[in-house]
């Protein structure tokens, strides 16, 4: 009886702290889990929102159309262009400002302050923002490339501009994150790591590629990660800019195509579908890189 008693006990007191998130997981639950078990039923279905109707259970008919409709291959496309050149790009520029914040520079903190800024606007404020500064007319680019006798440049109105104007923007909005990121990681590599490879007569490049890149390996394939995701995923500022997928649909990423295939047809059925779609690509770029990285440092252990 004493030992049923105790055992009991035992249980009790390993259970217990569990309790108090259980609040927590039905808030959870009801907010997150609930919404994609429903979106994910209705993918299967046809639902016009517009037409008042019930949804009809229609198996995969949904994802087919979806796959095979010109304008999401389009999208396709376009967002695949759209990440590699941003995610690159922001690496690039964000590693190297990072590298040159680490060497103790005067007015860092300042410096770190203002190229932060980007990041923390709004989508919806960067997209005003540049499409003030790249309007046609009026715009503060167009006015300094008239300086050396260039004129009108359809930075909103050229399919061939479009994508190089986003991706512009992108790098300029998120960069900063990425330079936060890496300098924090670069801070907090033990100083000793260096003093050891400058006793052992390496060079910058030599410290850079045997100290910096291992320490800091995983966390860029995190950074990589996060912004692949978001890229795949980009909407507002994009929208805010064109209000469509731009012209001649040459900034249709993804994101605007689910988008205006919701707005334009009220298919809740097939919106649901590209959502999923969406999902799983992000999957395929995100689950790879994760084992690969957990991989690495099981190895390191």
């Amino acid at each position: 009886m004493v030992q049923t008693r105790k055992l009991s006990s035992g249980i009790y007191k390993r259970i217990y702290p569990y309790f108090w998130f259980t609040p927590l997981i039905l808030i959870l639950g009801f907010t997150i889990l609930y919404p994609w078990i429903w979106s994910l039923g209705l993918s299967f279905t046809k639902w016009n929102l517009s037409e008042g109707d019930t949804p009809v259970f229609i198996g995969l008919r949904n994802y087919i159309n979806v796959l095979t409709e010109p304008l999401f291959l389009l999208s396709l496309r376009q967002t695949a262009l759209f990440m590699v050149i941003t995610v690159p790009a922001q690496l690039l520029i964000g590693f190297g400002t990072a590298l040159l914040l680490n060497q103790n520079v005067k007015g860092r903190g300042l410096f770190l302050s203002c190229i932060m800024l980007p990041f923390m606007l709004t989508p919806s404020i960067v997209g005003l923002i540049w499409k003030i500064l790249l309007s046609g007319q009026w715009g503060v680019f167009n006015y300094f490339l008239s300086l050396v006798g260039i004129y009108n440049v359809g930075w909103l109105s050229n399919p061939d501009l479009s994508m190089l104007t986003i991706s512009i923007i992108d790098v300029w909005q998120h960069a900063p994150w990425v330079m936060l990121v890496l300098f924090a990681g670069l801070q907090a590599i033990p100083k000793e790591m260096y003093e050891a490879a400058e006793i052992d007569g390496a060079g910058y490049w030599q410290s850079f590629r045997y100290v910096t890149i291992p320490f800091l390996s995983n966390l860029i394939g995190i950074v990589v990660l996060f912004r692949l995701m978001f890229a795949l995923r980009s909407f507002d500022v994009i929208y805010t800019l064109f209000r469509s997928g731009g012209p001649a649909n040459a900034a249709m990423v993804l994101g605007v195509y689910l988008y205006e295939q919701f707005r334009l047809t009220w298919e809740i059925g097939k919106s649901s579908a590209t959502s999923y779609i969406i999902l799983i690509l992000t999957l395929l770029f995100s689950v790879p890189l994760i084992i690969r990285m957990y991989r690495e440092k099981k190895e390191k252990i």
